[in-house]
């Protein structure tokens, strides 16, 4: 390998940053000056990212606000029209202060949306293409083809995967109009449909992936393609493998499953009844811990199946490895365990950068930290 003018620099000052391989050689070089990603994941992710964070946030920040100023007029103009509770007697005022709260929030959600579709629809044309939904799911087939589970279960979930509908908040609401549904979709977007997410969902019996204004917004922000294709792959995968997960599918994840039972359950946050379960019955803690946090390390795991071949198919070594699972990941910065979803120091820590793949395209050494092995659908 030839090496830069700079290698040769550091060498004459007795640092060595030759290797074999470019991942490593890369490494050597790069960590001469910045954080090891491979020994200190959450300070390269999280701690490095923090400026760009910042910045990114506070322009994001704004762009929501400018949103919700412009459609408050049409808003408060609806809302003026519905019924006035203070108009009836007690049972009927019950009525109608339930039926304007719910009629109140579906109102938001849709002057929300045609406020951020004409505003920025250009967001949607650059992010959700079919080409964007085809080549999540091709990482994803290829993902199911290389793993151990049975061949039926392979089968079925790539006829799984080839059914979900990727679409937008504002596309999902005109195909099933705009009824009680958009209530329980309210959580996931926020009240104002501005909430940096994407879900998947099923409604009679279809399957989606849903993303939310602010989704669009802040991924749509990102000016570079790639980049920004970086940014959306992980939680797309993610939220399309939620319909392959271990809710509807245990059998095919019982070693995932015993795996962070035997070596990450103390990790692993209960919440709730788990936690009093825990309390009275310690034994079946594990079971409990794991089994609540499981359908998100499940998808996780085809998530990070897919960054892995991504990085394969890209030769990236470490340092354009390195920055594009700062681009996946700096978004679970500070995020911690509900009972459900793992915390984000969890999933760096524990998850991604023990996924022996990436270690491999990253250069990485063989463990991180201690000696507990990667969970991962192999």
């Amino acid at each position: 390998m030839k090496p830069t003018l700079i290698a040769v620099l550091l060498m004459l000052s007795g640092f060595s940053v030759f290797a074999e391989d470019q991942a490593t050689y890369e490494k050597n070089l790069f960590n001469m000056f910045t954080t090891n990603i491979c020994h200190e994941p959450l300070k390269a992710i999280c701690a490095d990212t923090l400026k760009i964070r910042e910045k990114r946030a506070k322009k994001i920040k704004l762009m929501k606000e400018e949103i919700a100023e412009l459609a408050k007029p049409n808003i408060q103009a609806r809302v003026a029209k519905l019924p006035n509770p203070d108009d009836y007697f007690i049972f009927r005022r019950l009525f109608y202060t339930i039926y304007n709260s719910i009629q109140t929030s579906i109102i938001i959600n849709q002057e929300v949306v045609k406020i951020a579709h004409k505003k920025y629809g250009n967001i949607d044309l650059n992010i959700m293409t079919p080409a964007l939904e085809d080549r999540v799911k091709d990482f994803i087939y290829r993902s199911i083809n290389e793993s151990s589970i049975d061949e039926s279960s392979k089968i079925t979930f790539k006829n799984i995967i080839h059914e979900v509908e990727l679409l937008t908040y504002g596309e999902f609401i005109e195909k099933i109009g705009m009824d009680e549904n958009s209530i329980a979709l309210q959580s996931p977007c926020g009240p104002s449909t501005l909430q940096n997410n994407a879900f998947a969902w099923t409604q009679e019996n279809k399957k989606y992936v849903l993303v939310c204004p602010g989704w669009l917004i802040s991924n749509g922000n990102i000016a570079n393609e790639k980049e920004r294709f970086h940014n959306v792959l992980m939680v797309l995968a993610h939220e399309m493998s939620h319909h392959i997960d271990s809710r509807e599918y245990p059998k095919a994840y019982s070693g995932i499953k015993n795996c962070y039972k035997k070596h990450y359950a103390s990790d692993l946050k209960p919440q709730g009844k788990d936690r009093r379960s825990c309390r009275w019955f310690p034994k079946s803690c594990p079971e409990k811990v794991v089994s609540s946090h499981l359908f998100e390390l499940v998808a996780d795991s085809w998530a990070f199946n897919v960054l892995d071949l991504h990085m394969k198919d890209e030769n990236m070594g470490y340092l354009s490895g390195k920055k594009m699972i700062q681009t996946s990941m700096m978004k679970l910065c500070g995020s911690i365990d509900e009972g459900i979803h793992p915390s984000g120091d969890f999933r760096m820590e524990k998850m991604l950068t023990r996924h022996p793949g990436i270690r491999s395209n990253l250069g990485c050494s063989a463990h991180l930290g201690d000696s507990r092995p990667a969970c991962n659908i192999k």
